[in-house]
């Protein structure tokens, strides 16, 4: 069975073989004109030197000659096959020969990098290549979700700050290189653990109690922190913490209107008035709140209705008037309006905005999935 498809990477095949990416597409074009039978037996080991691994490279190249040159003795042609192998891996799934895939594991770092992040790799290889003296080969099996458990515990350690944060997002980690991670002496490498997107929920109450005020702000942001935790965030001593907490879309609605009505902590006020999720309830209340950056931010809320845009255009404040006049969805009477503030600065802003408002009513925007 042939294999179809665009050739592999010329980059990779250009380091491999000490040519130029523009030689190599010269060389395969060559080849293109000759056919297949031309391609397979240069590869195959009739051909020499450069044309050999362009030739591995051949979209037309038959699975059958990839493994024979998989065993050959030239370096860079044992790093061709493991390129081509690699590609086919990525395009295709696992369903790569597993004796061709073996080669680029003791190929150039080019071919390493390819096995490290190839869906086809054995476990057995990439538990090698996580012990590979390349810290770019490591870091690509610490991003594989097919690299096996002992492997990932190997880089949870690993010298190289960027392998250990690949680790940190790897779905597959286990729950032991997750504790290792989370225990770094490094605040900024639990930091990186505390906002990753498949932390598991058994370190959350650890990273939650951390001397690190950014640590704890991590898991506040995160939306995978549960409501518990953020219940016990929003009275964190630290500002930056309890504004996480305010600014997490995921935060329960009462959580929020408990940071909202609290008179000494202007700081959860503002970041809740900006938070989309927030209720309109709630907005209208933070509308009238003694801060005039409180109100300001409730004006920059996407989820903020015109009527209340219409109300926050009278204030006494001339920046939240500013940011009233700024907003795509202040109604165009109140945009005309804003045009004869008293405030220069309102006024340019509120007839740049009236102008985009009129230019999207005379053009616009196509919908969305044709016309019905």
């Amino acid at each position: 069975m042939l294999r179809l498809g665009a050739a592999f990477a010329m980059s990779d095949i250009a380091a491999a073989s000490g040519t130029t990416t523009a030689g190599l597409r010269g060389e395969i074009r060559r080849l293109e004109s000759r056919g297949r039978c031309d391609a397979a037996a240069a590869a195959a080991g009739r051909g020499r030197g450069r044309r050999r691994v362009v030739a591995l490279t051949h979209p037309l190249c038959p699975p059958g000659v990839v493994r024979l040159a998989a065993h050959a003795r030239s370096e860079e042609v044992r790093s061709a096959a493991g390129g081509t192998a690699a590609w086919s891996g990525r395009s295709y799934g696992t369903n790569v020969p597993r004796h061709a895939v073996a080669a680029m594991g003791a190929g150039s770092e080019n071919a390493r990098h390819s096995a490290a992040s190839s869906a086809a790799t054995p476990p057995a290889m990439l538990l090698r290549l996580a012990g590979d003296n390349c810290e770019y080969a490591r870091q690509r099996v610490a991003e594989n979700p097919q690299a096996p458990a002992t492997a990932l515990l190997t880089l949870a350690v690993d010298s190289v700050p960027e392998v250990r944060e690949a680790v940190a997002d790897n779905p597959a980690t286990p729950v032991s290189a997750w504790q290792s991670l989370a225990a770094e002496p490094d605040p900024e490498m639990r930091r990186i653990v505390a906002r990753s997107p498949v932390v598991p929920l058994s370190l959350w109450q650890r990273l939650a109690s951390d001397p690190d005020a950014d640590v704890r702000t991590e898991v506040a942001r995160n939306e995978l922190a549960p409501s518990w935790m953020l219940e016990r965030l929003a009275i964190d001593p630290d500002d930056g913490v309890r504004m996480g907490v305010a600014c997490n879309e995921l935060s329960p609605s009462w959580l929020l209107e408990r940071l909202a009505t609290d008179a000494d902590d202007v700081v959860g006020r503002r970041f809740v008035a900006e938070n989309p999720k927030a209720p309109i309830e709630l907005l209208e209340r933070l509308a009238g709140d003694p801060d005039h950056i409180v109100r300001s931010q409730t004006a920059l809320n996407p989820a903020v209705p015109p009527w209340l845009l219409e109300r926050l255009s009278a204030d006494p404040a001339e920046y939240v008037r500013y940011v009233v006049a700024g907003n795509a969805a202040t109604p165009i009477p109140v945009l005309e309006h804003l045009c004869g503030d008293a405030r220069s600065e309102v006024r340019l802003a509120a007839a740049e905005s009236l102008h985009q408002a009129r230019r999207r009513s005379l053009h616009p925007a196509p919908r969305q999935g044709g016309d019905s």
